[in-house]
């Protein structure tokens, strides 16, 4: 219109644009409305990066996406490869279960970059017990931990191995040592089991066993 960017100069032009221009006159009916677009083709972007670097861990990971200057990065987490409608990366996001991250950088001026694929396999860690097998005087007793939080502990004292359905150890329980073999593996949703861990224990002079602490 009469009001739009006054033309004096020639324009630089270093990105797709589209140049509309309409010529007035005082006292002339204005010329038709000529349209230019321009693109841009500077090549193929680089793809992004992905860290952590894939593999298999213990814990919930924060992800994180690198690419070029000025690109906008997209990515999924449902083993599709990415377009300019995938999610938008803005800042870090949290990986929660076994996950395929895939990431693609896109720019007006430039093809799109290539997939970048990371593999996150979670597992919970394997259950630790206070004390290794042995023979212990009576009194004593045995903690379990594990390394993934959230993670529920289920066990058993005859040495069979632990199910989803087997009891569950209560985070801070102590188990006054018998002649016991305790067995225990990890559950969380999302994650692989864990492996099972396992010690016998034996005391050194008789002794009534008690329940869980």
């Amino acid at each position: 219109t009469e009001t739009s960017m006054l033309y004096e100069a020639p324009l630089p032009i270093a990105t797709t644009q589209t140049v509309k221009v309409k010529a007035f006159r005082e006292g002339w009916t204005p010329s038709t409305t000529v349209t230019r677009t321009y693109t841009m083709i500077y090549g193929a972007l680089d793809a992004p990066t992905i860290a952590p670097a894939a593999g298999t861990y213990a814990t919930d990971q924060s992800i994180s996406l690198q690419g070029p200057a000025g690109a906008t990065l997209r990515y999924t987490t449902n083993g599709s490869t990415p377009t300019t409608s995938s999610t938008l990366y803005t800042a870090p996001f949290q990986v929660s279960a076994s996950t395929t991250v895939k990431a693609r950088a896109f720019h007006p001026d430039w093809t799109a970059s290539a997939t970048t694929t990371a593999v996150y396999t979670l597992v919970v860690a394997t259950p630790t017990l206070s004390l290794p097998t042995g023979s212990y005087a009576p009194g004593q007793a045995v903690t379990i931990a594990c390394e993934t939080p959230g993670a529920t502990l289920r066990y058993t004292l005859n040495g069979t191995t632990p199910t989803p359905t087997s009891p569950t150890w209560t985070t801070g329980a102590a188990l006054p040592l018998a002649d016991v073999t305790v067995t225990v593996g990890a559950w969380k949703t999302g994650y692989t089991a864990s492996a099972v861990a396992t010690s016998s224990y034996t005391l050194t002079e008789a002794f009534t066993p008690g329940a869980v602490a």
